[in-house]
């Protein structure tokens, strides 16, 4: 639509049908594949009630919480298109659709998370449940972390290379987004899904209720006084206070906690490897495609020597890991390619 004329308006035109098409083809096969098979079932009417009492209990503070959260996104935009300039407004822009890449990465783990803490027990599998738990922010920090550090060191070649110099603040928005996501070596990514998985949904609902109470004040201020750079700071410091208190709740009831010697031992490969990285491609007067391919080389290089060296990784990570990007389609088998060579490279280091 927009490519045939219609510009803005045929972008929120084909975004609005296509929502609109996922809902009535999810409730036609909803009716075929489930709704239709109900009725060859026997009528206990009682019970329907209970499970559907069940599910609104479990469910509706979740949706609550979506929904708030939702109504904070739409303050900060409204505070973005009063106080920003349509320039920086079209940067942060460019700034988040780069940012996407990370949650191709995050979004499958997130995924995954929940139907694995779900089948557990915390009463009669406590031990099970907390190496699972550990296990799960390992893996996602090994993911997640070392992606959202190479786009911090390499923001400004990864801009340039596709948008020249028309966007000059959208490196910084971006190295600056992509710092949220080293908040999964924290246990970002699983501590909601494990309370959410324990049924603990009104507790989540605290969380989030707190976030958005600290966000809308300090979202004012900042975006106010800052603009864009107030808004980016707001959303990496408006979840913290939650995170801390999740992590508290989560060790007291469950027992389990953050592998703390893992977590920091990614970020420092990662922080290692992106100073390097930036401090090779700056001296490097080449063309930004040039200095994004050798900046990455470098800092791939960097982050599994030390990785490696350090005894971050091992032979039964990496398979564990192939297990768990089996599901990603296509990707898996480039991923597959990159673990056996780490598989390799395990094996030398280890002597």
């Amino acid at each position: 639509l927009v490519i045939l004329g219609l510009g803005t308006f045929g972008a929120i035109l084909g975004n609005t049908i296509t929502f609109l098409i996922i809902g009535l083809a999810s409730i036609l096969i909803l009716y075929l594949a489930l709704y239709k098979k109900l009725h060859k079932l026997n009528d206990d009417r009682p019970k329907i009630v209970e499970n559907i009492k069940t599910m609104f209990k479990y469910g509706l503070p979740l949706s609550i919480s979506a929904i708030i959260s939702g109504f904070l996104t739409q303050f900060y935009n409204f505070l973005i298109a009063i106080y920003a300039t349509d320039l920086m407004i079209g940067n942060y822009s460019v700034a988040t659709n780069f940012a996407v890449l990370i949650t191709f990465f995050a979004t499958p783990i997130s995924t995954m998370l929940f139907p694995a803490f779900s089948k557990l027990d915390p009463q009669k599998e406590k031990e099970t449940l907390r190496n699972v738990f550990q296990f799960s922010v390992k893996y996602a920090a090994l993911l997640v972390v070392p992606v959202a550090a190479m786009i911090i060191a390499l923001s400004q070649p990864a801009i340039s290379t596709l948008f020249g110099d028309r966007y000059a603040e959208a490196p910084l928005f971006l190295a600056l987004l992509a710092i949220s996501y080293l908040y999964t070596a924290f246990g970002n990514l699983s501590t909601g899904n494990l309370m959410s998985s324990q049924g603990q949904t009104k507790f989540v609902l605290k969380l989030t209720m707190l976030t958005v109470a600290i966000g809308f004040p300090m979202g004012f201020v900042l975006i106010s006084q800052f603009g864009i750079i107030g808004l980016i700071v707001t959303t990496l410091t408006a979840g913290i206070p939650s995170l801390i208190i999740g992590l508290r709740f989560i060790r007291k009831h469950y027992g389990v906690t953050v592998d703390w010697t893992s977590s920091a031992k990614i970020l420092l490969s990662s922080a290692t490897a992106a100073a390097i990285t930036y401090a090779l491609t700056s001296q490097i007067a080449f063309s930004s495609w040039i200095k994004l391919i050798i900046g990455a080389t470098i800092f791939l290089f960097t982050f599994l020597t030390i990785t490696l060296s350090t005894r971050t990784i091992n032979t039964s990570d990496i398979n564990n890991l192939k297990e768990m990007l089996s599901e990603l389609g296509p990707l898996s088998h480039l991923l597959n390619f990159l673990l056996n060579i780490i598989e390799k490279l395990t094996t030398i280091f280890q002597f």
